[in-house]
């Protein structure tokens, strides 16, 4: 996962990778709907990346 600053409407972005949009969603409702202090998120689902710096992620990925 990462993370990083932004402005606008919003004041934090991220990115979490998911094995299917199951697991999205159970991310989404339970980890972050976790939290009393989001009270609002938006979401953008990538379906491919086609370049990327860094290692790749484990197949193991925690949502």
């Amino acid at each position: 996962m990462s993370r990083g600053s932004t402005t606008g409407r919003t004041n934090l972005i991220a990115e979490a990778l998911c094995p299917d949009p199951a697991a999205l969603h159970r991310y989404l409702a339970h980890r972050l709907g976790s939290f009393d202090a989001i009270h609002a998120l938006e979401t953008t689902p990538v379906l491919a990346t086609v370049k990327a710096t860094g290692a790749p992620s484990p197949l193991g990925v925690r949502v």
